[in-house]
Order: structure tokens, then C-alpha cells, then sequence
């Protein structure tokens, strides 16, 4: 190895080399994989492209050589793997901004050639070597750093904005975008925030380079960031990649990804720790070797100088005195040597001796020296030994490092499966194809448990969960076959894949017959159209009814009704549709009697009510009654006369009396009776009307656009009689205006005149007060309708309950219990509410809303 003057490794390469195979490792990874989407592809760009640059930099460390300095153009390309890292920002987890990205993809790859393409433009570029470094270079200037920070800097930009975007949209709740940062809603934000973090620690590496470019820090300076940040960034990249991968990682990667990140890591510090002892011994031996040679340069004798001596000059005279040399060096390069300053290295101070070191030659290494310098009874020296031997001591040490660098990798690359086929890996297979036959439906394959560890703890719990899943099938036989409830299950296109028991009971058919037939055989023909819409909908993943009603023809041409309620399952692997078919047939009839049981409820409720009706519609018919008898009886009286005289050709006698007046005042008398026998007919005839109207009543289907108010007069005008009886205070307060609803309108006065006759009868004495008001609510878009009493209010305990059928607090006074459970009844219909205030001594509010939902305005 020491024949190899141009291969000396040190402790960079070390360094590097663990990075290199790192990314060797994980970009090797993303390539094996099979049908890799866009991101993935970019991602191993960037890695590839940092593979590259990594890898140049562990040849320029290792090479002693100004050969090395040609390797700076491949780790230039890493302004090519900012360009891939921000094309995977744009595309990891869906391209939200694809136009964006086309735009930035062109205009940063044209960018990238343009700056990569103009380093081969310049000649003569300055060659330089850095001792504390140690390795060659050429001064390209800070073009390339300026382009790879900006591109950090978008890439994270870019993955930050798909973070809160994504979070955005997850959470459906508007937040700050700081907030979305420090708590990202969903996996693409969390995993975008952990890319975006990650690129933000390697931007200070970019800033790093930027920073040495420019000349604000030292080239030993950015090479002990880049270095230590490389190791740390590349685990930090096998860390955010396992965990938030584009693609799934099988358990290997991980198994072999993790522990060599953090062995390689280890490996670099270890190297980069070890070497300041490396160079403190070299600084015992070197000192030991200055000290011998002061002792010769006392003595003159130079017999027993250390062979690691190249020269030794005494500085105080021009030029320079030459104690000793031992190789061929003219004039001008011994005066070199005695003048030059050189640089600072790495080895430390012993005794206040520093050792510098210089060049004769960047293009010939084997001028490269370092000196001491000391002084000898009033004179200078300078002690100068070869730069070569001492990078070949450097090399002794690091190539062993490197070499179990390089060992470690591939042991554990191909050690680990090895090491752990038969305790870990084989089982992981072998329950992995396990889980495979139970998602198939197989709950009959057992796992042997090999130990007692988690994978047999997860053998265990497999073994557990199959024997649940073998009962919970049995259960589920059991359940079916047993059920009182039709199941089916029906495969994508809508063919019967299994049927129980009790379909064929409903049915008819047999379940042989069933399993050959499809949902279209067995709907009726009238709602095939909206259960073929429904099974379509609940299919295709979209919202549908789970729960609705639908007749179904039996095997005897019954229509039966049944309620159905489906959902989607899986059935041998494959979408199916569970159904489960409830008949309906007794609730329908039952219904259908409960429905006829209100409605005779509701006629028992209005009979009530036309009798509280009954003595004021008798007494409003009995006055325009009266009217009509009177001038009945007027007419009677006087017209025969009047016929009598028209009848016989006699002249007129105008002092004729008739019914006791004039001909004038008969002629005026009988106008005003025709007039008021005409209004008191055109009276009887509105109250009968209106009486006959509400004694029929209505159905559902006779729902129109109906004037609430109106509604309200006519009750109000049936029930003058009951009012004027229990009160003098009573008011109608009518918004004008008012939206039409539609409504059945005989049922709402039923409302209001249950209503109204509650409030009548809570008075106590004529001087409390009745009040009917309407008014139009915008926020619930609904009538509101208010019946107010000053009566005698209702107790706490029985608030509660007064809208219960047959409950009443007027039993004594023939109170059927009826009118508030009815009125109630009416109003829900109406898809309404009925709401009531009341305070004992203080009277009772009760507030109906109606909405318009479907109303006509």
C-alpha cells in the first residue's frame, strides 16, 4: 500500500466514503424499485446526483495528486440534483401546481447547464491546496453555490406550500398557515413538512459552500460542515424516507437501511474523533525527531539524523546556509524553502513548536514539505521533513478505517438477511402469506409460534385472530341463516351471490333459484328505476340511501313491501353489495289502521269543537233569521194590498193607507226590507258555508297555497259568539303581507280554533284579554301564528304533558283531551312546531311556526 504514492487516504475520506455508500445504498434502493411514480424518480435523481458529488469528493481526499482537482467538475453536478429535488417537492404526493412545475423543471435545468457548462469555459483556472483539508482544487468561484442554495431554498418553499395546502384541505377548518406548519393535518402534509425540514438542513450545508465561495469562512472550515452535515443529513434522509416514503418499503430495507446509516455515521465520527490523537502522536514524533536533529545541528554531526529528514537550513544569512539535505535541490527552491511562511496544518504544537507546511510544486507532490522552525545557540533553522510521508502515516491509519468501513457495509448488506432469515425474516414471510390467505378468505392456515419474541408474540395473535374469524363465520351462518330479516349479498354487475333462509321464505324462490337470478327479477317493475339508481350510487362509492322502501314480486306474483338497507362489502375479494330486506306488509297495514285511528281522532276532535261552535253559529243565524221573519211578515202585510189595487182599474187613492203608511214611505220600507233580507240570506249563507266546509275537513292531498290570515278571520268570525261570551278585549293583530303557505287549510283552522277555544276558556273574568297575532320570521323562514291569554295558566306538572291524547283539566266541562294532541299532529304534517309559555294566575302563549319550505309565495 505504501508503493501507492498517489493513493493516501485520510480522515475525510473516510468521512466521505460512508456517506458514498450510504447514498450507493438508498439510490441502488429507488431504482430496484418496480412501476415507480414520478416522485420516486426525481427523488433518486437527487440522491444519484449527491451519490456523484460524494463520490468525487471521496476520490479528490484519497488521491495525492493534482490529478484529483479534475473530480471538482462531478461534484459540481450537484446544481443537477437541486433541480430533481425540487421537481420531487412538486410532485410528492400529486402535483397540485403541474403548469408551475413544467415552467420551473425547464427554466432550472436550462439554468443548471448554463452554470455547470461555464466552468469548462474559463482557462487557467488557479489550482490550490488546502494542508488542513488536504486535498486539490480548482477555484471555480461561487457561481455554483449561489445556484444550489437557491434551489434548496425553493424546493423547501415548495414542500412547505404543499404542506399547508394539504392541511388546508384535510382539516376543512380555517387556520393560520404557522399553525398548519407546527400541526399538519394528514399524511401528505406531515410527510411534506418532514421533506421540507430535512431540505432546510441540507440548505446549511448549501450555505455553508456558499459562504467558503465567497470567502467569509475557510475551506477547512466548510469541509468539516460539509463532511460531519453529509453523515447526519444522509441518515436524516434514510429516516425521513422510511417513514415517509412515496412508495411502500418492505421490511428488509428497513432492516438494513437504519442500522447502516447509523454504523456508517458512527464510522465518521469515530474517524473524524480519532484523529486528532492520530496527529497528536505524530506531533510526539516529530518533536522527537526536531530534537535529534538540534543535537546534530550542535554537534555537526549528521550521522545521527531520523531519515524522515529532508533538510535543514539555517535562515539567518542570504541565501540560506545548508546544514543538511537529502534529495537534489537547487538554489532557488532551497531559498524557497528558507523564505516561504506556509500554511497551518493539522498537527498540533509541542513545546511551542508549530510545524508548517508548503509547496515548491502543486503539480509534483513530492515537493511538498513541512518544516520547523528552531532556534540553536543565536541562529534560525528550519527543519523540514516530507509532506508524502507524513499523509502515508495519515493513510496507514484511515485506510483501516476504510476498509472496516467498506467490510461493515457489506456484511450488513448481505449479513443481515443471512444473520436473520431463520429468526426474523422467515417468519415475517411466512406470516406475511398467512395474512394473504385470510384476506382470501382462508381462516383454516395456523402458524407454528418459533419463540417467545415479538414475532412469535405476533404469530400468536395471528393464530388468535384466525380462531376469531372461524367464529365470527360461524357467527355470521348463524346470524344469517337465523335472522328474521332477508340478507343478500350481490356482486358488482348485480347477480345474487348468496341468499338466507328467510328470502326464500319471503320470496318464494329457492335459494338454488335465487343464486342463478338477478336484482332486476325480483324489484317491481314500477321501482326498478330507483333501486337500479340506488345499487349504482352505493357501487360506484358515491352517497346513496342506505335505508329506503320498495316493493319486490314473490315467486307468486305478491307484491310485497319491504324496507332494504344496503352497504358495500367485499365477497370472495371482489366489491359486492350486502343487502338486508325487512318485510313490511303488518307495519303497512298497521299503519294504514293507525292512520285511520287518527283520523278518527281528528273527526272526534272537530265534533268536540262543533260543539263549542254549535250555540254561536245558532245565535249568528238566529239575528239576520229575525231580520228576514220580521220583514216577511211587514211585506205580508202590506203587498196585498198593493196587488190588490194594481189589479183594478179605480184610480189611486193617495191617502191609501199601507201596513199603516204612506205609498212613499211603503215604496222606501219595502226597498230597505228586500235589502236586508238579501244581506241577513247572503249571512246565513257564509256561516252554513264556512260550517259545512269545516264539518267536511280534508286530506293531505288537498295541501294549496293558503292565506293564514284568512284563515284566522274565519275562525274568528265561526267563533264570534264564544268570544263575545268570555271576553271584551279581544284582538287580531295581522301582519299584512304574509307568504302563502302551503297547507291544508281546513286542518289549520282546526289549529286555530282548538287554540282559540283554549284560550276562551282559561279566562276567569270578561275583562282579561284574548289576543291572535302573525307575523313572518326571516332566520327560520317560517309564519309564525301566537294565541295569548290573560287566564289562568297551567300548572308546571302539567306543561308537560298536555299535548298527550285524551289528557285534559277540564273533565267537569266535558273536555275531551283531544284538541292539543290533534293540533300537534297537524302541525308536525306541516313540518312545523308548536311551542307553549305559560305562568300560573298569568295566562298562556302558544307560538306555532310553519315553515315555507314548500310554500308559493
Amino acid at each position: 500500500m505504501g508503493s501507492l504514492n498517489w493513493l493516501r487516504f485520510n480522515t475525510l475520506s473516510v468521512g466521505s466514503l460512508t456517506t458514498t455508500l450510504l447514498l450507493a445504498l438508498i439510490t441502488g434502493y429507488l431504482l430496484s424499485l418496480k412501476r415507480k411514480h414520478k416522485d420516486t424518480w426525481y427523488l433518486a435523481g437527487y440522491l444519484g446526483a449527491l451519490l456523484i458529488m460524494l463520490l468525487s469528493y471521496t476520490v479528490r481526499y484519497s488521491l495525492f495528486a493534482s490529478t484529483a482537482r479534475h473530480t471538482g467538475q462531478f461534484s459540481n453536478l450537484i446544481v443537477f440534483a437541486t433541480v430533481s429535488l425540487i421537481q420531487f417537492a412538486y410532485w410528492y404526493g400529486g402535483n397540485q401546481r403541474p403548469r408551475e412545475s413544467r415552467i420551473i423543471l425547464v427554466v432550472s435545468l436550462a439554468a443548471a447547464f448554463m452554470v455547470w457548462g461555464s466552468l469548462f469555459l474559463r482557462r487557467n483556472l488557479e489550482i490550490s491546496y488546502d494542508f488542513k483539508a488536504q486535498y486539490f482544487s480548482y477555484e471555480y468561484g461561487p457561481r455554483v453555490s449561489f445556484f444550489t442554495l437557491l434551489g434548496f431554498l425553493w424546493a423547501s418553499m415548495v414542500l412547505f406550500r404543499k404542506a399547508v395546502r394539504s392541511s388546508s384541505s384535510e382539516s376543512g377548518v380555517h387556520r393560520s398557515r404557522l399553525s398548519y406548519l407546527t400541526r399538519p393535518v394528514g399524511r401528505v402534509a406531515q410527510s411534506a413538512r418532514s421533506f421540507a425540514l430535512l431540505t432546510v438542513a441540507t440548505t446549511i450545508i448549501a450555505l455553508a459552500y456558499m459562504l467558503f465561495q465567497t470567502g467569509v469562512i475557510s475551506r477547512n472550515t466548510y469541509t468539516l460542515v460539509f463532511n460531519s452535515g453529509s453523515l447526519l443529513i444522509c441518515l436524516l434522509i434514510f429516516i425521513v424516507y422510511v417513514n415517509n416514503a412515496p412508495q411502500p418499503t418492505s421490511y428488509v430495507s428497513k432492516l438494513i437501511g437504519i442500522p447502516l446509516a447509523v454504523i456508517m455515521v458512527a464510522f465518521g465520527i469515530t474517524a473524524s474523533a480519532l484523529m486528532p490523537v492520530v496527529h497528536s502522536g505524530l506531533a510526539d514524533h516529530y518533536r522527537r525527531e526536531i530534537d535529534q536533529a538540534g543535537i546534530a545541528i550542535q554537534n555537526q554531526d549528521w550521522t545521527g539524523l531520523s531519515s524522515s529528514i529532508a533538510y535543514i537550513l539555517g535562515t539567518d544569512s542570504s541565501p540560506p546556509e545548508v546544514k543538511f539535505v537529502t534529495s537534489t535541490l537547487s538554489e532557488a527552491d532551497l531559498a524557497r524553502l528558507a523564505a516561504e511562511q506556509g500554511a497551518e496544518g493539522l498537527i498540533p504544537a509541542r513545546r511551542g513548536l508549530t510545524p508548517r507546511f508548503l509547496s515548491l510544486d502543486l503539480h509534483d507532490t513530492g515537493s511538498f514539505y513541512l518544516y520547523y522552525t528552531i532556534e540553536q545557540a543565536g541562529h534560525t533553522y528550519r527543519i523540514g521533513l516530507p509532506y508524502r510521508d507524513y499523509r502515508l502515516w495519515i493513510h496507514r491509519f484511515c485506510s483501516k478505517l476504510a476498509l472496516v468501513a467498506v467490510v461493515t457495509c457489506i456484511l450488513v448488506v448481505l449479513g443481515f438477511p443471512v444473520a436473520f432469515r431463520h429468526g426474523l425474516l422467515r417468519p415475517l414471510v411466512t406470516l406475511h402469506e398467512a395474512v394473504r390467505q385470510v384476506s382470501s378468505g382462508n381462516y383454516r392456515m395456523y402458524l407454528p409460534v418459533p419463540s417467545e419474541d415479538e414475532v412469535g408474540q405476533l404469530a400468536r395473535g395471528y393464530n388468535q385472530m384466525v380462531s376469531y374469524l372461524r367464529e365470527a363465520e360461524g357467527n355470521f351462518k348463524a346470524l344469517a341463516e337465523n335472522s328474521a330479516d332477508a340478507i343478500l349479498i350481490f356482486s358488482s354487475d348485480g347477480r345474487i351471490l348468496y341468499a338466507n333462509q328467510r328470502c326464500t321464505e319471503i320470496s318464494g324462490y329457492s335459494p338454488v333459484e335465487l343464486r342463478q337470478m338477478h336484482f332486476r327479477d325480483v324489484v317491481h317493475a314500477g321501482d326498478l328505476a330507483a333501486v337500479t339508481h340506488h345499487f349504482s350510487e352505493r357501487m360506484a362509492g358515491r352517497e346513496a340511501p342506505r335505508c329506503y322502501e320498495t316493493r319486490i314480486i314473490g315467486k307468486d306474483s305478491r307484491v310485497i313491501p319491504v324496507e332494504v338497507t344496503g352497504a358495500r362489502t367485499t365477497w370472495q375479494k371482489q366489491a359486492a353489495d350486502v343487502v338486508i330486506i325487512r318485510d313490511i306488509s303488518e307495519r303497512k297495514e298497521a299503519e294504514q289502521q293507525l292512520q285511520a285511528q287518527q283520523q278518527q281522532l281528528m273527526r272526534t276532535d272537530k265534533l268536540a269543537s262543533l260543539g263549542a261552535l254549535v250555540a254561536g253559529v245558532a245565535h249568528e243565524v238566529n239575528n239576520p233569521n229575525q231580520v228576514i221573519g220580521m220583514n216577511s211578515r211587514f211585506l205580508l202585510d202590506g203587498l196585498p194590498q198593493l196587488f190588490v189595487l194594481a189589479e183594478s182599474s179605480e184610480p189611486a187613492d193617495e191617502t191609501m193607507r199601507l201596513s199603516g203608511m204612506s205609498y212613499g214611505e211603503f215604496k222606501k220600507a219595502v226597498e230597505s226590507a228586500t235589502s236586508e233580507i238579501n244581506s241577513s240570506t247572503t249571512r246565513i249563507d257564509h256561516i252554513v258555508g264556512e260550517l259545512k266546509r269545516f264539518v267536511r275537513g280534508g286530506s293531505r292531498a288537498n295541501r294549496v297555497p293558503t292565506d293564514i290570515n284568512q284563515v284566522i278571520r274565519t275562525v274568528a268570525d265561526l267563533s264570534r259568539h264564544m268570544i263575545g261570551r268570555t271576553t271584551d278585549h279581544f284582538e287580531l293583530d295581522l301582519q299584512s303581507d304574509l307568504p302563502r303557505l302551503v297547507a291544508d287549510r281546513i286542518r289549520l283552522e282546526q289549529v286555530v280554533l282548538n287554540l282559540l277555544q283554549n284560550a276562551c276558556q282559561a279566562l276567569e273574568d270578561r275583562q282579561q284579554q284574548v289576543r291572535v297575532s302573525t307575523s313572518f320570521d326571516a332566520n327560520l323562514n317560517s309564519v309564525r301564528i301566537e294565541v295569548a291569554d290573560q287566564g289562568a295558566g297551567i300548572r308546571p306538572e302539567d306543561l308537560e304533558r298536555i299535548t298527550d291524547p285524551f289528557f285534559t283539566t277540564r273533565g267537569e266541562q266535558g273536555g275531551t283531551g283531544l284538541g292539543l294532541s290533534v293540533s300537534q299532529r297537524i302541525i308536525r304534517e306541516h313540518g312545523g312546531t308548536m311551542s307553549f309559555r305559560s305562568t300560573s294566575g298569568r295566562g298562556t302563549t302558544v307560538t306555532v311556526d310553519l315553515p315555507l319550505a314548500d310554500s308559493s309565495h
